[in-house]
């Protein structure tokens, strides 16, 4: 059977997931469940489910930093879009909040 994804790629969350999590980025890492399982707590997939590694925003919150999702809410990034997927994140998450405990582990305090 053919999948959207496979073990190791990069992926963005497309419908039919819940509005609040679609474009997120995540890490495909293992297949979960078969088709017919119900996972993502909600819906019940024709295909297989991933454990995905990533935050992604569901109805009940953020769910993460590792999640089921089924393979028709996952599009494969092409390796050569990473870095643009990765710059749209960023820049719709926004910068990350300046902490002092980071600059003290990293030996700056």
């Amino acid at each position: 059977m053919s999948t959207n994804v496979r073990p190791g790629d990069l992926a963005r969350v497309v419908a039919p997931y819940f509005e609040q999590g679609r474009g997120s980025v995540v890490t495909v890492l293992a297949r979960r469940v078969g088709p017919g399982t119900v996972c993502d707590h909600y819906f019940s997939y024709r295909d297989p489910c991933w454990l995905v590694q990533g935050w992604v925003r569901g109805e009940a919150g953020l769910l993460g930093p590792m999640t089921v999702i089924g393979d028709e809410s996952l599009r494969r990034i092409p390796p050569k879009d990473v870095a643009d997927a990765i710059d749209e994140m960023i820049t719709i998450a926004g910068p990350a909040p300046e902490h002092g405990r980071i600059r003290e582990w990293e030996g700056q305090a």
